[in-house]
Protein backbone atom coordinates (compact mmCIF):
# COMPACT_ATOMS: atom_id res chain seq x y z
CA UNK A 1 0.00 0.00 0.00
CA UNK A 2 2.83 2.42 0.85
CA UNK A 3 4.51 1.68 -2.50
CA UNK A 4 1.28 2.39 -4.40
CA UNK A 5 0.83 5.69 -2.53
CA UNK A 6 4.42 6.64 -3.34
CA UNK A 7 3.91 5.88 -7.04
CA UNK A 8 0.68 7.92 -7.16
CA UNK A 9 2.29 10.89 -5.36
CA UNK A 10 5.40 10.75 -7.57
CA UNK A 11 3.34 10.55 -10.76
CA UNK A 12 1.21 13.50 -9.64
CA UNK A 13 4.25 15.64 -8.82
CA UNK A 14 5.94 14.83 -12.12
CA UNK A 15 2.77 15.55 -14.13
CA UNK A 16 2.05 18.91 -12.46
CA UNK A 17 4.07 21.09 -14.91
CA UNK A 18 1.90 19.88 -17.81
CA UNK A 19 -1.12 21.70 -16.39
CA UNK A 20 -1.87 25.02 -18.09
CA UNK A 21 -2.06 28.19 -16.02
CA UNK A 22 -1.80 31.92 -16.48
CA UNK A 23 1.93 32.70 -16.60
CA UNK A 24 3.78 34.84 -14.14
CA UNK A 25 6.70 36.61 -15.80
CA UNK A 26 9.98 36.90 -13.94
CA UNK A 27 12.03 39.94 -15.04
CA UNK A 28 15.40 38.24 -15.55
CA UNK A 29 17.31 41.47 -16.07
CA UNK A 30 16.10 42.68 -12.68
CA UNK A 31 16.73 39.36 -10.92
CA UNK A 32 20.25 39.00 -12.33
CA UNK A 33 20.94 42.76 -12.56
CA UNK A 34 23.66 43.13 -9.91
CA UNK A 35 25.36 39.92 -11.10
CA UNK A 36 25.43 40.79 -14.81
CA UNK A 37 28.31 43.29 -14.63
CA UNK A 38 30.41 41.01 -12.39
CA UNK A 39 29.82 38.03 -14.68
CA UNK A 40 30.56 40.07 -17.80
CA UNK A 41 33.90 41.15 -16.25
CA UNK A 42 34.95 37.52 -15.64
CA UNK A 43 33.96 35.87 -18.95
CA UNK A 44 34.62 36.35 -22.64
CA UNK A 45 31.39 34.52 -23.52
CA UNK A 46 28.58 36.82 -24.75
CA UNK A 47 25.76 36.64 -22.18
CA UNK A 48 22.51 35.89 -24.01
CA UNK A 49 19.53 36.15 -21.68
CA UNK A 50 15.86 36.61 -22.53
CA UNK A 51 14.24 39.53 -20.72
CA UNK A 52 11.45 37.48 -19.15
CA UNK A 53 10.84 33.97 -17.88
CA UNK A 54 7.23 32.69 -17.77
CA UNK A 55 6.49 30.53 -14.71
CA UNK A 56 3.41 28.96 -13.15
CA UNK A 57 3.38 31.03 -9.96
CA UNK A 58 4.94 34.15 -8.50
CA UNK A 59 7.89 33.33 -6.29
CA UNK A 60 10.67 34.89 -4.31
CA UNK A 61 13.74 34.56 -6.55
CA UNK A 62 17.20 33.82 -5.22
CA UNK A 63 19.79 34.35 -7.94
CA UNK A 64 23.38 33.15 -8.21
CA UNK A 65 25.97 33.51 -10.94
CA UNK A 66 29.32 31.92 -11.67
CA UNK A 67 31.77 32.62 -14.46
CA UNK A 68 35.10 31.59 -15.89
CA UNK A 69 36.90 32.95 -18.93
CA UNK A 70 35.06 30.51 -21.25
CA UNK A 71 31.73 29.92 -19.48
CA UNK A 72 29.04 31.42 -17.29
CA UNK A 73 25.92 30.25 -15.48
CA UNK A 74 23.03 32.13 -13.93
CA UNK A 75 20.65 30.25 -11.64
CA UNK A 76 17.31 31.08 -10.06
CA UNK A 77 16.12 29.14 -7.04
CA UNK A 78 13.02 29.48 -4.88
CA UNK A 79 15.04 29.22 -1.65
CA UNK A 80 18.42 30.54 -0.52
CA UNK A 81 21.35 28.11 -0.72
CA UNK A 82 19.45 25.71 -2.98
CA UNK A 83 22.37 24.97 -5.34
CA UNK A 84 20.08 23.41 -7.96
CA UNK A 85 18.36 20.93 -5.63
CA UNK A 86 15.23 19.48 -7.24
CA UNK A 87 12.82 20.86 -4.61
CA UNK A 88 13.79 24.53 -4.99
CA UNK A 89 15.39 24.75 -8.46
CA UNK A 90 13.65 27.15 -10.87
CA UNK A 91 15.95 27.83 -13.86
CA UNK A 92 19.48 28.11 -15.21
CA UNK A 93 20.91 30.03 -18.15
CA UNK A 94 24.46 29.22 -19.23
CA UNK A 95 26.94 29.65 -22.04
CA UNK A 96 30.12 27.69 -22.85
CA UNK A 97 32.55 28.67 -25.58
CA UNK A 98 33.17 25.83 -28.04
CA UNK A 99 30.44 23.55 -26.70
CA UNK A 100 28.41 21.27 -28.97
CA UNK A 101 24.75 20.27 -28.85
CA UNK A 102 24.43 17.20 -26.58
CA UNK A 103 22.18 15.44 -29.09
CA UNK A 104 20.78 15.90 -32.60
CA UNK A 105 19.11 19.25 -33.33
CA UNK A 106 15.31 19.11 -33.31
CA UNK A 107 14.67 22.87 -33.69
CA UNK A 108 16.02 25.93 -35.54
CA UNK A 109 16.20 29.51 -34.36
CA UNK A 110 15.30 32.56 -36.45
CA UNK A 111 19.02 33.03 -37.17
CA UNK A 112 19.23 29.48 -38.57
CA UNK A 113 21.21 28.30 -35.53
CA UNK A 114 20.55 24.67 -34.55
CA UNK A 115 18.83 23.91 -31.25
CA UNK A 116 17.92 20.82 -29.24
CA UNK A 117 14.99 20.45 -26.85
CA UNK A 118 14.54 17.76 -24.21
CA UNK A 119 11.27 17.79 -22.30
CA UNK A 120 10.54 17.40 -18.63
CA UNK A 121 10.98 13.82 -17.42
CA UNK A 122 10.84 11.81 -14.23
CA UNK A 123 12.75 8.71 -13.22
CA UNK A 124 14.53 8.50 -9.88
CA UNK A 125 14.01 12.27 -9.76
CA UNK A 126 12.47 14.82 -12.11
CA UNK A 127 14.54 16.79 -14.62
CA UNK A 128 13.49 20.19 -15.97
CA UNK A 129 12.75 21.09 -19.57
CA UNK A 130 16.14 21.67 -21.24
CA UNK A 131 17.01 23.64 -24.35
CA UNK A 132 20.40 23.92 -26.03
CA UNK A 133 21.45 26.09 -28.94
CA UNK A 134 24.69 27.16 -30.56
CA UNK A 135 25.32 30.71 -31.68
CA UNK A 136 28.65 32.09 -32.91
CA UNK A 137 30.71 29.24 -31.46
CA UNK A 138 29.01 29.19 -28.06
CA UNK A 139 26.72 26.50 -26.64
CA UNK A 140 23.87 28.04 -24.66
CA UNK A 141 21.71 26.01 -22.31
CA UNK A 142 18.43 27.05 -20.71
CA UNK A 143 16.75 24.80 -18.15
CA UNK A 144 13.39 25.66 -16.63
CA UNK A 145 11.17 23.82 -14.19
CA UNK A 146 7.41 24.49 -14.15
CA UNK A 147 6.74 26.23 -17.47
CA UNK A 148 3.05 27.19 -17.66
CA UNK A 149 2.79 26.57 -21.40
CA UNK A 150 1.79 23.31 -23.03
CA UNK A 151 4.46 23.97 -25.68
CA UNK A 152 7.76 24.45 -23.80
CA UNK A 153 9.82 23.84 -26.96
CA UNK A 154 8.17 26.80 -28.71
CA UNK A 155 8.60 28.90 -25.58
CA UNK A 156 12.32 28.11 -25.45
CA UNK A 157 12.71 28.92 -29.15
CA UNK A 158 11.00 32.28 -28.55
CA UNK A 159 13.19 33.01 -25.53
CA UNK A 160 16.38 32.17 -27.45
CA UNK A 161 15.31 34.26 -30.45
CA UNK A 162 14.54 37.19 -28.15
CA UNK A 163 17.91 36.84 -26.36
CA UNK A 164 19.84 36.78 -29.65
CA UNK A 165 17.87 39.77 -31.00
CA UNK A 166 18.58 41.76 -27.82
CA UNK A 167 22.28 40.95 -28.03
CA UNK A 168 24.76 40.38 -25.22
CA UNK A 169 23.63 41.72 -21.85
Amino acid sequence: MKRLLFVVVAATLCAAPALAAAPYNVDLLKVFGPRLAKTRAKTTVPILLPARLPLLDPLKSYATATATRNAYEFEIDAAPGCHGANACFVATFSGTRGGKLPFKANARLATGDPAAFHGFSCGGSCSPDSFYFTHKGVLYEYQVKDFPQRAPKATFVGMANQAIAAGPR
